[in-house]
């Protein structure tokens, strides 16, 4: 009965040797990387908002530079005599003007550009001079000068409306121009021209500090495109400017105007909104694993009607790839050890078992 305790005591001391050997290992392997990917993820997070600074950074002095050679413009000797003359036409006879100018809007669609409606705006000097503005300054698609009742008095080309906005828009740029600078508009759909475009506005003042008018240029978004899409997040990861309400203004695989489409952007938002820098997770979708990040844009302070954000998106494999790695490694090394172990076990078990079964078997 003695001989059988004294054999059942070696796998008891081998169990309890490999227990507190093996499970410390493996919990310490796990306690570490899991560490380790949540390090890695918020080191991607942090490439996110570095990211976004450098497109902000990039995209504040593309909107700066087209708001300086707008004012620029708006310093034109024949921009002021042109706005001049036409704000004199309009002395004792405002309210006729914009109703008639309002009738004019609604039909200015249909006009062809043999109208004398239209040539009376294209077929200026100024209009001319504005022609050869958009050829010094390709980042703009169209440029308008407006009196001070928002109606176009001369433009690079036929513009896409007749009558511009009203009192409380004109007021708006007044005040944006006179805290910030220019006024630059959120990215908008025109349909007249068939693309997304993007308004930069400045007020034109005479001597006296009154406003004779306004001159709005359309930037083309190819200027946007071109800062977005070299970014490149690995060999499936790319940026995504977008707009508050989720269409996307410039991207490498996705067609402007679409919708994003990712549920995290939403509730990603007022995250931002409150001072985060940026919000991360990892959305899957059938079988594919995606990271999916989004960070604020600071054009605000500068220009507070772009509300735009940059996500990044990149195949999770893609970005675990450095850390999966690293585990395989890892697996290797457990394996290696847990044999070491298991063979230390079983050495010590016999080296501690063996003097007492010794001692037994001389009694016997």
């Amino acid at each position: 009965m003695a001989t059988k305790t004294l054999f059942g005591i070696q796998p008891r001391i081998l169990i309890m040797l490999l227990f507190l050997g093996i499970v410390p290992m493996i919990l310490c392997f796990w306690i570490i990387f899991s560490h380790s990917e949540t390090q890695y993820m918020e080191m991607k997070g942090k490439e996110l908002a570095d990211l976004a600074e450098i497109a902000t950074l990039q995209l504040r002095n593309q909107l700066q530079a087209a708001s300086r050679q707008m004012d620029g413009l708006a310093c034109n000797p024949s921009v002021f005599e042109t706005l001049a003359a036409s704000n004199r036409e309009l002395q004792g006879k405002e309210d006729a003007t914009l109703a008639q100018s309002v009738g004019q809007e609604k039909s200015w669609a249909g006009l062809t550009p043999e109208d004398p409606l239209v040539r009376r705006i294209v077929g200026t000097p100024l209009s001319a001079y504005l022609t050869k503005f958009i050829t010094i300054h390709p980042t703009f698609r169209e440029v308008t000068v407006l009196n001070r009742l928002g109606v176009a008095v001369a433009s690079a080309h036929v513009p896409d409306h007749y009558l511009y906005g009203d009192s409380k828009w004109r007021d708006l740029v007044v005040n944006s121009y006179l805290q910030r600078g220019a006024y630059v508009s959120d990215v908008k759909r025109s349909e007249f021209y068939k693309a997304y475009i993007l308004e930069v506005i400045v007020p034109v003042f005479d001597s006296n500090q009154s406003m004779l008018g306004m001159i709005r240029g359309i930037l083309k978004t190819d200027y946007i495109n071109a800062i977005i899409r070299p970014f490149r997040f690995g060999e499936t990861g790319q940026a995504l400017l977008i707009a508050s309400d989720g269409t996307i203004i410039s991207s490498r695989d996705v067609d402007l105007g679409n919708q994003v489409t990712y549920d995290f952007f939403e509730p990603a938002k007022p995250l931002l909104e409150e001072g985060q820098k940026r919000a991360f997770q990892v959305e899957r979708r059938m079988a594919q694993a995606r990271f999916i990040g989004v960070a604020r844009t600071n054009l605000r302070d500068a220009f507070p009607d772009t509300h735009w954000y940059l996500l990044v998106e990149q195949d999770l494999q893609e970005i675990q790839q450095p850390i999966s790695g690293l585990k395989g490694w890892a697996i290797v090394a457990v394996v290696i050890v847990l044999i070491i172990n298991v063979v230390l076990a079983v050495w010590f078990s016999r080296e501690f078992t063996k003097p007492l079964l010794d001692m037994h078997l001389e009694k016997l």
